[in-house]
Parts: structure tokens; C-alpha cells; sequence
């Protein structure tokens, strides 16, 4: 169930809304995007692109610290790959 007045943010990127999908642990979120392209991810539909797992398959060392600026909403991390 939907529920707009929860924000929802991806676990893997600091790009804000997008079409996002809960992930196998509970209250993450990833965009479809981000999930579509990080081999670890799966979708239980892939014909809808839905309900993604594999969030803890990602190694540790993918991450990177980042300066966090919370007045524009920037993670203090984010995964490696988007930092580039």
C-alpha cells in the first residue's frame, strides 16, 4: 500500500523522488533505475520491475563517504559508482 506522506528516499543514490521500489529490507527504498543497473539486485516480477532484492549482496567497500549536506538533502553516503 502506498503511502505518500512517508518519505522515500534510494538507498543507493542522493537523487531525490523517481519511481522507486521497497527493497527485501524493510523501509529502504531503490530507484528501479539504480536496481536495473547494480548486478546484485534482482526483481521478484521482472515483467513490472517490482519488488527488489539482493540489497545486502553489495559489497561494503562499494560505498563511499561523502560530505553530507543536509539543507539540500545529500546522504552522508552513497554508492561509489554514483559519485563519478
Amino acid at each position: 500500500m502506498e503511502t505518500p506522506e512517508v518519505g522515500k528516499e534510494c538507498c543507493l543514490c542522493p537523487v531525490k523522488g523517481g519511481a522507486l521500489e521497497p527493497t527485501d529490507i524493510d523501509a529502504l527504498w531503490v530507484h528501479v533505475t539504480c536496481a536495473w543497473f547494480r548486478p546484485e539486485f534482482a526483481f521478484l516480477d521482472p515483467e513490472k520491475m517490482e519488488s527488489t532484492v539482493g540489497l545486502l549482496k553489495i559489497p561494503p567497500n562499494s560505498f563511499t563517504k561523502i560530505a553530507a549536506d543536509e539543507d539540500v538533502g545529500v546522504p552522508a553516503t552513497v554508492l561509489a559508482s554514483c559519485e563519478e
